[in-house]
This record gives structure tokens, C-alpha cells and sequence, in this order.
């Protein structure tokens, strides 16, 4: 209901004040035991996975609206008191959950009478190097790496501050308009023909002309206060095809290229805002950036490695949480295990490159 009262402001408005600016999430006319009924979006569809490249300039100035929300009410979404981010204790609750559940599974000897001995010790380990990987992890993000550069300090200050989340900023969960006004600004012929593509609309412009798209963000419940790297990575870790359990994290983790276009029209969009979560990095010279510019391209590249970085908290956070849906007696019909260890191999992926 809270989500419902603020606005997000398209990708095309030149200002926080724009009259055009929509409902960050839907109404919700009432609440029952296990759900609730809200408003309906009519005239929308969710992306596709290879769409997620394609509409990237317009899914970064709906993160960027996202994480200026100033505070929640406290009953709403409680910042974190133990840790840093939100993300991290439900990481270790839900690791300590795991632990709770497999030890119900009963003893060794009991799962042999099952015939399930070597699937629990596959299992188990699992869960143990999940919990190793955790407290490795945790300690590698908690500070910057570090720099004598000042604008590489900038961009790590402005990508690891802590603000309000989505974390799950996926196809299904990103609404675009049928109607042909917000079609993106190059054809659908040439939109299927560059999904893959280094090049991008605006490669070679300095200003955020994103046209006249859009975009809706929903499903909000897992979102928290967390370092906006660990919002912007697992979106790009979204890019990769999950849903069929084959990602190609090599060839579907965005390019240097395509980071770069969604970062500059993020850093665009945050120039519309003032107030405690600002942080904006600016040029040597106290201005805004322009694109072409080579300092630019150092904060760029520091924002690249910073997210990547990231990226490993969104593979292991999700596989965690899969090993605990694959607990569920009554849940849907889906190999949970074998994606948590998909997400895994996205995460020896993203080790080896982003730490190798």
C-alpha cells in the first residue's frame, strides 16, 4: 500500500516533478489469510529474457526512481540492524533455515533405507559450500576496492550506497505497454536482430533521450535496504537465460558495451534528484559528465567491476533460496536443486572473473 502512495517518473521526463509520472506499484483494495487482491494492469506484458538488453536505457531510470524512495514507514521495511543490507541477513537466516531443514531430513542410515543416501551428501555438501562461499564473500564486498584514483572512489561510493531495492528486477517482473507509441525507438525487425549486439541506440550520444516507453516494475517482495551494486547485479544476472536452466553466463552477461549504456542512462536519471541518497559523481571539473570523455569511461569501467563483483550475491542469495523451495512438501514442479547448482556455476563465473 505504501509502494502504491509514491511515483516513478518515465524514462522521458526531464524531472521529478513531471506531471506524467505513474504509481510505483498497484492499488491494493484488500488483504485474506494467504494473498491479496489488487489493481490490474491492462495493455502490458512482461519482457522477455532477451528483451532485458533491448529496453536496458529504460529499465535504468526505473531502478534509479526506485532507489531514491526516501524512508519506508518502519512497519514497512525495516532497515537492517546486524549487517549492512537487508539482503545479507536474509542470506544468513535463510542458510540457517537450510541447516534446520536438512537436519530433519534424519541421519544418513535413514536416508539410505530411502534410497536417497547420495542424494542427501550431494545435497548437504552443497549447503556446506554455499555457507563457506557466504563468509568469503561477505567479507571481500565489505569495502571498495582499493584505489588511489578519485574517480574510481566516487563511483564506488555511488554504487555501494545503501538505498531501497527491488533485487528482483527480472523479465517476468518488468511491464511494458502493448501500445505502438511505446515501442522502442528502432523497429521490432531491428530490435530482434541486435538482442546480441555490442552496438546500442545510443552508443555514440551524450544525452538520455530514452523516447517514449513505459515501463512498470512489480512484484516488490524482496525488496530491502541494500547496496544499489547488489540491485543493478542481479538485474544483469538477469539477462542471462534462467528460466530454461541453460544460461551461457559468457555470452549472456551484458558486454562492457552494454553496462556502459546502462550505466549512463542510470547516472542521467539520478541527475533529476537532490537529497541523502544523491552521491552523484561529478567530473573534475565539478560538472556533469559527458559521455565521451575519458573520464567517464574510468568511473564506467570502476561501476562495471564494482556490480560485477555484486553479481556473485544475487547467484549465491537464489540458490540458497532454491535449496529451501526444494524443502516446500507443497510446492510447484520444478528441479530447485538443479538450479541452485545453475546459479552456482554462475557464481564460479563470476568469481573467476570479477575476483580472478
Amino acid at each position: 500500500a505504501w509502494l502504491a502512495s509514491q511515483s516513478s517518473v518515465p524514462s522521458g521526463c526531464a524531472s521529478k516533478d513531471c506531471n506524467t509520472a505513474t504509481k510505483l506499484a498497484p492499488t491494493v483494495y484488500g488483504r485474506f489469510e494467504n494473498g491479496r487482491v489488487e489493481e490490474f494492469y491492462t495493455n502490458v506484458r512482461p519482457l522477455s529474457c532477451p528483451e532485458m538488453k533491448v529496453y536496458a536505457r529504460y529499465i535504468a531510470p526505473q531502478m534509479a526512481s526506485f532507489h531514491q524512495l526516501q524512508d519506508p514507514p518502519k512497519d514497512v521495511l525495516p532497515k537492517p540492524t546486524g549487517k549492512v543490507a537487508s539482503l545479507y541477513e536474509t542470506i544468513d537466516a535463510w542458510l540457517q533455515e537450510a541447516k534446520t531443514l536438512f537436519s530433519k531430513d534424519g541421519t544418513e542410515q535413514e536416508q539410505h533405507k530411502n534410497g536417497n543416501v547420495l542424494k542427501h551428501r550431494e545435497d548437504l555438501e552443497l549447503l556446506h559450500s554455499l555457507s563457506r562461499e557466504w563468509k568469503w564473500l561477505e567479507e571481500q564486498l565489505s569495502n571498495p576496492p582499493p584505489t588511489n584514483n578519485p574517480l574510481e572512489a566516487q563511483a564506488y561510493a555511488f554504487i555501494r550506497r545503501v538505498a531501497v531495492t527491488h533485487m528482483d528486477c527480472q523479465p517476468l517482473n518488468i511491464l511494458v505497454d502493448n501500445s505502438t507509441e511505446n515501442s522502442p525507438p528502432s523497429s521490432t525487425t531491428t530490435i530482434s536482430n541486435n538482442i546480441n549486439s555490442e552496438k546500442t541506440n545510443s552508443d555514440d550520444d551524450n544525452n538520455n533521450d530514452t523516447g517514449n516507453v513505459n515501463l512498470r516494475l512489480i512484484d516488490f517482495e524482496y525488496s530491502g535496504w541494500n547496496p544499489v551494486a547488489a540491485d543493478i547485479a542481479n538485474t544483469f544476472c538477469e539477462y542471462c537465460e534462467m528460466s530454461n536452466l541453460k544460461a551461457d553466463y559468457e555470452k549472456e552477461y551484458p558486454s562492457p558495451t552494454q553496462q556502459d549504456d546502462f550505466f549512463w542512462h542510470y547516472y542521467c536519471a539520478q541527475r533529476r534528484y537532490d537529497g541523502p541518497f544523491h552521491c552523484l559523481p561529478l567530473a573534475s571539473n565539478g560538472c556533469y559528465y559527458d559521455r565521451k570523455s575519458a573520464e567517464w569511461n574510468v568511473v564506467s569501467r570502476a561501476l562495471q567491476q564494482e556490480v560485477g563483483r555484486f553479481s556473485l550475491v544475487s547467484h549465491l542469495s537464489w540458490a540458497v533460496w532454491s535449496i529451501l523451495k526444494s524443502k516446500e512438501e507443497d510446492g510447484v514442479d520444478f528441479d530447485y536443486m538443479f538450479y541452485a547448482r545453475h546459479r552456482m556455476d554462475g557464481y564460479a563465473w563470476a568469481k573467476a572473473k570479477f575476483f580472478g
